[in-house]
């Protein structure tokens, strides 16, 4: 049983409606291409945009590829963050603030995966507008997120579970791709909103 986010680009499977062998799962699905777009809406000033990336992870630097698309095809200026140790988190922030990026993007492969407050801490730390795909970020500080509910998915594996247990064999159930997305994002409190001039 797998959740990944690119099971035939990675070798998991050949085939996604039979995957064959003994393996089976869902299948998340990045929408790294959309995140530009929604950060030149919230931010029409815009022009230069930061990524957030662990080179060792394929499925997160085919998002990289996809958002680096997106970007330039809107006009803006690209720039992608190698970090593969939180310890490398700091730095990298530090880097964003000095080349003035205007946003950031990442996805969930970052180094710290776990700690969506302290990565969302950095960038209010950094004055960073940041999106995300997990709904946890933008509930941690972030800017806002954009992506399938991770418990959506978690629930689909129990049902692949049930049916093997009941006989199905783990290759001839389909590997699952969510239907359902969803766009979170982080209001200002009240008292945070600039009163409109009169």
């Amino acid at each position: 049983m797998f959740l990944t986010a690119d099971p035939i680009g990675t070798g998991v499977v050949t085939n996604l409606s039979r995957p064959g062998g003994n393996l089976t799962g869902v299948a998340s699905m990045r929408l790294a291409a959309k995140w530009p777009e929604l950060a030149k809406e919230a931010l029409p000033g815009l022009s230069r945009v930061g990524y957030l990336v662990n080179p060792t992870n394929a499925a997160g630097v085919a998002s990289l590829t996809d958002a680096r698309r997106s970007t330039e095809a809107l006009g803006m200026d690209f720039r992608s963050y190698p970090v593969e140790r939180p310890q490398e988190l700091e730095a990298a922030y530090a880097a964003m603030t000095r080349d003035r990026i205007g946003v950031l993007l990442l996805d969930a492969s970052h180094p710290y995966p776990t700690d969506w407050p302290g990565v969302a801490g950095l960038a209010l730390a950094h004055k960073l507008p940041a999106i995300s795909e997990i709904r946890e970020f933008p509930l941690a500080g972030g800017l806002m997120s954009q992506g399938m509910r991770l418990f959506d998915l978690v629930r689909r594996m129990a049902h692949h579970v049930d049916r093997i247990l009941k006989g199905t064999k783990p290759g001839d159930i389909p590997v699952e791709q969510p239907t359902k997305f969803e766009l979170v994002i982080n209001r200002p409190a009240p008292s945070e909103i600039m009163p409109m001039p009169q």
